[in-house]
C-alpha cells in the first residue's frame, strides 16, 4: 500500500508518504489474500466504530475518521497498525 498526501494545514505545503506491506494470511481457518484482508479490515474497522457510537450521524467521509480511532479498532490495529509488522505469521521480507 502506498499513500502520498500533499497539502497544507494553515502553514506551508507539505508532502507525507506512507508505505505498508500487507500479506495474505490465515484467519479463523480461512486463507485470505492481501487484497481481501486489507479491504475487509477497513470496512470492519468502520463497523466497529459505528457499533461503539464513535461515528457522527449521517454521511461520514474517511478523512473525518481520526487515525487514532481507526487504530483503536481490532482490525484497524491488526492489519494496518505498526504491531502487525512483527506478526510471526507474515512471510519474511525478501525485498532486500
Amino acid at each position: 500500500m502506498y499513500v502520498n498526501v500533499v497539502g497544507s494545514d494553515a502553514g506551508p505545503v507539505l508532502q507525507r508518504n506512507f508505505v505498508k506491506k500487507i500479506y495474505g494470511r490465515l484467519i479463523d481457518g480461512t486463507s485470505l489474500s492481501a487484497i481481501q484482508l486489507s479491504t475487509a479490515a477497513g470496512l470492519v474497522a468502520m463497523l466497529e466504530l459505528f457499533s461503539r457510537g464513535s461515528l457522527k450521524p449521517g454521511y461520514v467521509k474517511q478523512e473525518d475518521i481520526a487515525v487514532e480511532d481507526f487504530f483503536s479498532t481490532h482490525w484497524g490495529r491488526t492489519v494496518y497498525g505498526p504491531a502487525c509488522d512483527k506478526n510471526p505469521h507474515h512471510p519474511p521480507d525478501r525485498s532486500h
